[in-house]
């Protein structure tokens, strides 16, 4: 796919229907209809748009790339901040990484009065790129261009350069086949830094080494106790921090607090958390804010508090999922689809599932793929129509053996295997087996904080 079809289909009904205001020149304007024209279809075949048009390669190349810039300039005039943002939260890596680069070099030609500034989020861009587009090299020059760029550099700023990076490795070696061999560090290695960085007293750097340790006793040595321990060590950091957020990095923490409680299946707590800090209000700039509010919602389902949970998800998602907006309307459109479900209301469900497939179909994303998946299966079996949930387990058999490693989704063919079963005890009109029973307790327990009770539904 071209960067061009990337970002045109990375774009809402809205803002698809503002660029008709760009002017385009000449053959600007006949190719940026011909992909208009291909919006959620394969891209344009090259040299049947070079042919039509009578240009050269080189120069249809050099069209894609003015329009491209044109569409940026469109949104964000000279804000390159908000570009650069609007480039990650849709996913648009490639553009991303390539965008990064650019400026380096503009900001090197002193364009631009804010450097450091402008370098420090570039850096934290490089750093959470995905592991699949994660670049290296990119990282390091970035690095070192913001520490050259920024005034009185001392040991500190490295220090954070170094743990803020250390951070973002563990997070994204995590989603490898193999983790341990990509984050060769051992909690020893941590123990070590730890007391150098105390002795030192870097706080920005003890922060991100704080949230290293949680992340390293999330995915690689899962220890629910020792999440909080650690959670707590950064907590405690946070007068000495808070001058370099933006955000209320306390009310983040007490978040991130209530998230480790609900990941670890401590409902309650963790609900108490959400209740007080979004009944205080919290501001739509803190970092992984819809995600924060869609943990909120799942955990008042999980309680039984269905209307806490509709109201709180009409107040925070409505205008996303109206604007169509990728990842953001999903959430939303996937706790609704939970909420109806638990409440009985099959018909709401399967329209916000459905919803919810057509715009994941556009940035697709398998983690929400999975859960739409089940959530359909429940949605129909619930509705009783149990022909066509067979069709769909089928489906989801062939689709789950197709991702190649079968004991990564296991408990996702478990699902379809005990969904078939209890299908066809309905149909024969016999009861559950004990092995059934415990199959499905077993599934509860592992994905509640997924799915909610709905296998519990699905028991009884």
């Amino acid at each position: 796919m071209s960067w061009l079809h990337q970002l045109l289909n990375s774009l809402n009904n809205d803002e698809i229907n503002s660029l008709q205001s760009i002017s385009f020149r000449g053959k600007e304007k006949e190719v940026f209809k011909i992909y208009l024209a291909h919006l959620n279809l394969n891209t344009p075949e090259k040299e049947e748009i070079c042919t039509r048009l009578e240009i050269t390669n080189t120069h249809y190349y050099k069209i894609k790339s003015v329009l491209v810039n044109k569409i940026y300039s469109h949104f964000f005039k000279e804000d390159v901040l908000m570009l650069v943002e609007f480039l990650s939260s849709r996913q648009l890596y490639n553009l991303l990484k390539t965008e990064i680069l650019q400026l380096i070099k503009e900001i090197e030609n002193s364009k631009f009065l804010n450097k450091e500034k402008i370098l420090l989020e570039l850096f934290k861009k490089a750093i959470d790129l995905p592991y699949s587009c994660y670049d290296e090299k990119l990282v390091k020059i970035v690095s070192e261009k913001y520490l050259n760029c920024k005034r009185d550099s001392n040991e500190a700023d490295k220090n954070y350069i170094i743990f803020h990076k250390l951070f973002a490795d563990c997070n994204r070696c995590a989603a490898a086949k193999k983790p341990e061999k990509h984050f060769s560090l051992n909690e020893n290695n941590l123990f070590e830094f730890e007391k150098e960085l105390i002795q030192q007293k870097h706080h920005l750097a003890l922060y991100y080494l704080y949230r290293t340790f949680i992340s390293f006793y999330t995915y690689y040595d899962p220890n629910p106790e020792l999440q909080l321990i650690y959670l707590e060590k950064a907590i405690s950091l946070k007068g000495e921090i808070k001058k370099f957020f933006s955000i209320d990095i306390g009310v983040f923490l007490e978040l991130l607090k209530a998230d480790a409680l609900y990941s670890n299946k401590k409902f309650v707590e963790a609900y108490k958390i959400y209740d007080a800090i979004f009944s205080k209000g919290v501001e739509k700039e803190m970092y992984s804010y819809l995600y924060h509010c869609e943990q909120f919602a799942l955990v008042a389902i999980i309680l039984k508090y269905y209307t806490k949970a509709e109201t709180f998800l009409n107040k925070t998602f409505i205008q996303h999922i109206a604007a169509r907006e990728g990842i953001f309307a999903t959430r939303g459109l996937l706790a609704f689809s939970k909420l109806f479900l638990s409440l009985g209301d099959t018909k709401k469900a399967i329209q916000k599932i459905n919803l919810a497939n057509e715009i994941n179909q556009k940035s697709f994303y398998l983690p929400f793929d999975l859960q739409l998946r089940v959530l359909e299966c429940f949605a129909f079996y619930f509705k009783r129509d149990f022909d066509f949930t067979k069709q769909l387990l089928q489906r989801n058999v062939k689709f789950l053996s197709s991702l190649g490693s079968k004991k990564s989704y296991e408990l996702y063919f478990k699902f379809c295997s005990v969904l078939s079963s209890v299908i066809s005890c309905k149909e024969k009109s016999i009861a559950l087996s004990l092995a059934n029973r415990n199959e499905i307790e077993r599934l509860h327990a592992s994905l509640v904080d997924i799915y909610g009770n709905l296998f519990l539904k699905l028991k009884d």
